[in-house]
Formats: structure tokens, C-alpha cells, sequence
């Protein structure tokens, strides 16, 4: 539990969230709904066109506020407990063995800009991939790999088995892996797709020095300039997302540190008194070897070979104990395995340690003393 709170502390998620801002625009979703009905039904194209055009005035009126260096939209919102996950096939592929399940996002231009996530090949979004133009579609490193091992994966196209009415997506960049919500789990394979291509709910991602109260009052000024019913809510700093994620692992994991540590001390304590005693209780055997001829030294081997052998059997069986029980743990453990080597090695050296110690002392007391002095005390 140790190891995890030091797991906890520096575990890479693959996002800078120092400096960044979340926060959500309420749209006129029920608006725009009612504008897209036509005789012929819902017109899709017009819906998206009225999504994307405020989309776009939403974000170019809060990436010209003061203090803003850049800000992006995004759906869902990493460290939220939010998913969305698609099918994705490739071109060519029939089998539906071969659809892959990615972790979906939309996402504007900025976005990895915002959150610090690397471009690892090929391009970020641009203005231009627009509703209407070719749909691209950007994957994580994790994905790349999984959706086309044997090549690189820059142009290759795909389509969504569930959505194919909405064509073939390109693949034109591979990002770095991020961490979705759980931090004891390995980076799942995603897919970004251009949030102009795919509106979606207004979640923004702010870089900027504000805080976010200060922030939030600016955005919702100049958001009411021409959408007085556009309330802004949900404004969190995205380091406090990252410490929800890990509170109750945190907060767990520290009560169980402080018993782990109390009972390291009782068992240290405890194998102390008890091998202290027993060593103790020899002390005339000690003296007789010693009257007879024995060395002193030798002695002193002898019992600490049977003091070590006790305290060999007694780890062996604690952890076996160790083994069984830390099982019940797994679920809480960040950064190392219930069945961790190095764990179960460090702390069978410590209570080792202690056992020497206890042994040692009182041993080299008793194998010191005059023979005669510990034969006529017993």
C-alpha cells in the first residue's frame, strides 16, 4: 500500500492538467432540434451545420479572452467516468471478428495543444475538417497498434459498423496514450474524432493562469453577448478531476499504510521478545557447551543458525499468508501487483533483520559469560 500511494503520487497520465480549466456550455440543443424538422423529416446536415456554427462562435469568442492561452471542446471529458466507445473496422474487412472497440472522443483543434498530449506522427485537426468534408480521425498510439499491426496506420481508412451511413473516416495522426479514469489499468486504445465533424455536448478545456472562478465569470460574460439562455456550469480545475480519480484509492490506501505500519512494529516487537526469551532460556545449555570446550564463537553460530532457521520457517508460512490475503487488496493497488517480488523480498528482509537482531544480542550475551557464573545461576 506504500508502493501505491507512491504510485498515486506519480502515476503518468499522459495529460498536463496544471493550468487547465473544464468547464460546460449549455446549447440550445432543443432550439436547433426543432429548427432541423422538415416535412420530410429530421434533416441531419441542417442540425450538425447549427451545432457546428455555434460551436465555432463559442469557441472563438473564449480563446480571445484575456488570460486564455488556448482552449479546446471535447466529448467525453478524460478523469470523468464518462465513455463512449465505437466499432471500428477497417477498409476491406468483412469479418465482424475484426471490428475493433475504441474509446471515442470529439474533439476541436486545440485540444492536445490544451492537454499537453504529443503528436506522435502525421497531423493534428485543422479548422478545415469541417461537416461536409472528408472525415479524418486521429489514434492513440495503443489503438494504432491494435487497429493496424503490420503497417503504418496514416491513411488507411475505416468505417463505424454501427454509423456506416457516415462514411469512411482517414486516419491522419497517431497521438500519445492518456490514461481514460483508471489509473490501475493500462492506456485503452481510442480514437478522436474532429469534434466539427461530430458536435456533441459543449465541454471546454481552458489552459490559462485564471483561476476558475475568475475565469468562469468572464466566459459566462461574454457567452451571454449572444446567448443570454447559455448557462455556464460544471467549472473545475483539472487537477481536481485527477484527485477525485484517486481520493478514495488515496485515502484508502493511507489508513492501510498506518496499519501495515503498526503491525510491522507489533511483529518486530513481538518476533524480538519472543526470540530474546528463547535465547535466553539456553543459557545454561550455553554455559555446560562452553565448560566442555566449545567456542565461544561456535556457539554463537549454533544459535543463531537455529534462531534463523525458526525465523525462515515463520516467513515462509507468513508469506504464504501474505499471498492469499493481498489478493483481497488487488482492486486498490496502483503500480505494483498483489504478488509483487520486491514487496514480498523487502519486508521477509526486514522482519529477518529483526529476528538477527533479537537473536544476536542476548546470544552474545550469554556467550560471553563465565561458564561457571551460568551454571550456578540455573
Amino acid at each position: 500500500m506504500i508502493r501505491t500511494v507512491w504510485s498515486l503520487l506519480s502515476v503518468k497520465t499522459g495529460i498536463r492538467a496544471e493550468g487547465v480549466v473544464t468547464l460546460q456550455v449549455q446549447g440550445p440543443e432543443t432550439r436547433f432540434t426543432k429548427e432541423s424538422q422538415t416535412a420530410k423529416g429530421f434533416d441531419i446536415d441542417k442540425y450538425v451545420t447549427l451545432w457546428k456554427n455555434y460551436d465555432k462562435e463559442v469557441l472563438e469568442r473564449v480563446q480571445a479572452l484575456p488570460g486564455v492561452e488556448s482552449a479546446a471542446m471535447t466529448f467525453p471529458l478524460v478523469f470523468t467516468g464518462g465513455t463512449s466507445q465505437l466499432g471500428l473496422r477497417l477498409e476491406g474487412q468483412k469479418d465482424p471478428s475484426e471490428t475493433k472497440i475504441l474509446h471515442r472522443y470529439a474533439v476541436s483543434p486545440d485540444y492536445f495543444k490544451v492537454m499537453g498530449i504529443p503528436l506522435v506522427k502525421g497531423r493534428g485537426f485543422t479548422m478545415a475538417d469541417d461537416w461536409g468534408k472528408p472525415r479524418v480521425a486521429i489514434l492513440s498510439t495503443t489503438a494504432a497498434r491494435l487497429v493496424s499491426p503490420d503497417r503504418d496506420p496514416l491513411g488507411r481508412r475505416f468505417v463505424l459498423p454501427d454509423l456506416e451511413d457516415w462514411g469512411q473516416f482517414t486516419i491522419v495522426g497517431v497521438v500519445a496514450d492518456t490514461l481514460h479514469y483508471n489509473l490501475n489499468a493500462a492506456p485503452p486504445p481510442q480514437v478522436y474524432l474532429s469534434f466539427l465533424q461530430w458536435p456533441s455536448v459543449i465541454i471546454m478545456t481552458i489552459r490559462t493562469p485564471l483561476a476558475p472562478g475568475a475565469l468562469a465569470n468572464e466566459v459566462r460574460r461574454e457567452i451571454a453577448l449572444f446567448d443570454k439562455e447559455a448557462p455556464v456550469y460544471e467549472v473545475h480545475a483539472m487537477e481536481d478531476h485527477l484527485a477525485g480519480v484517486t481520493s478514495y484509492s488515496r485515502r484508502l490506501a493511507v489508513v492501510l499504510c498506518v496499519l501495515a505500519g503498526l503491525a510491522l512494529v507489533l511483529a518486530s516487537v513481538g518476533i524480538y521478545a519472543v526470540m530474546s526469551q528463547a535465547v535466553t532460556q539456553r543459557r545454561h545449555e550455553i554455559g555446560v557447551r562452553i565448560a566442555v570446550g566449545a567456542a565461544p564463537s561456535g556457539v554463537l553460530v549454533m544459535i543463531l543458525g537455529k534462531a534463523m532457521l525458526l525465523a525462515g520457517i515463520g516467513a515462509g508460512i507468513g508469506l504464504a499468508g501474505a499471498v492469499a490475503s493481498a489478493r483481497v487488496l488487488e482492486r486498490w493497488l496502483v503500480g505494483v501487483s498483489a504478488t509483487d517480488p520486491l514487496t514480498y523480498a523487502g519486508v521477509s528482509l526486514a522482519l529477518a533483520v529483526v529476528a538477527l537482531a533479537a537473536s544476536c544480542v542476548p546470544a552474545i550475551r550469554a556467550a560471553s559469560i563465565d561458564p561457571i557464573s551460568a551454571l550456578r545461576c540455573e
